[in-house]
């Protein structure tokens, strides 16, 4: 029997004299160029939070609700994020 696993998406802040180490392990992650931003798609917050007690190459993370590249697109992709997971 497969279990199926809801990801969640993290905004990771990463060090920003360390941006080029995390391009190897970008496969399947949204980055930015030479942004110190990186969105991760995880499983839960425990994970996020073991993630960030190991690495020194992360200053924070934060569960992203939204985005948008503009004040209306974050608006209305922050209206969509369901209130039960906040």
């Amino acid at each position: 029997m497969a279990l199926s696993c809801t990801l969640n998406r993290y905004l990771l802040l990463m060090a920003q004299e360390h941006l080029e180490f995390r391009l190897p392990f970008a496969s399947s992650q949204e980055t930015y160029g030479k942004s110190p931003f990186w969105i991760l798609s995880i499983p839960s917050e425990d994970i996020a939070r073991n993630l960030m007690k190991r690495t020194v190459c992360a200053k924070s993370i934060f569960e992203l609700w939204g985005h948008g590249q503009s004040p209306e697109e974050l608006y209305s992709s922050l209206k969509n994020y369901p209130v039960e997971k906040m």
